[in-house]
């Protein structure tokens, strides 16, 4: 699992549970996709009950509609006081069931260039496989937009924009 909202909550959510886990995430920090691919004034669109994550509510004085870098700190924070610490800059490269031994077999290049070439593979065995990719973590552009081959202007994915 990533180490996203998703991924911290499922973690979480296992520990409470007495169920250890090992959170695997790509990127060199705790939600990555968040502080990389958000733009600087961008609020949560959905009031702040909706976007808690379980055991854990948004601290006292929280607005209504927290600020990013309210969310970033709030994920940050859950992290911290669930101690989960995600093996950072572990890019799954594969990841395959064996029904010989009844569990996952998960590949993971620890530099994070996700080719599986490298020397630094490691492969973990885990009973259960949780994948938290996220729904926006790779931008995703449009096939087949007319004119975009002769149009001179600057043409910008969502992810890359940060401040106007």
């Amino acid at each position: 699992m990533g180490a996203g909202p998703s991924g911290l909550a499922t973690a979480a959510c296992l520990k409470a549970r007495g169920v250890p886990s090992l959170v695997l995430e790509k990127d060199a920090c705790v939600a990555a996709s968040w502080r990389h691919r958000t733009y600087e004034r961008l609020r949560l669109h959905l009031p702040r009950c909706f976007c808690e994550l379980p055991l854990a509510p948004f601290p006292p004085g929280t607005p209504p509609y927290p600020t990013r870098d309210k969310f970033i700190a709030y994920l940050d924070d859950y992290a911290r006081g669930f101690g989960i610490q995600p093996h950072l800059n572990a890019r799954v490269h594969r990841a395959a069931y064996d029904a010989a031994i009844g569990f996952w077999r998960v590949t993971v290049d620890e530099d994070g260039s996700g080719d599986g070439a490298t020397a630094a593979n490691t492969e973990f065995l885990s009973r259960w496989l949780v994948v938290a990719t996220g729904e926006n973590a790779e931008p995703a552009w449009p096939e087949g937009v007319e004119g975009m081959d002769t149009y001179r202007g600057v043409a910008m994915h969502t992810s890359s924009y940060k401040k106007g």
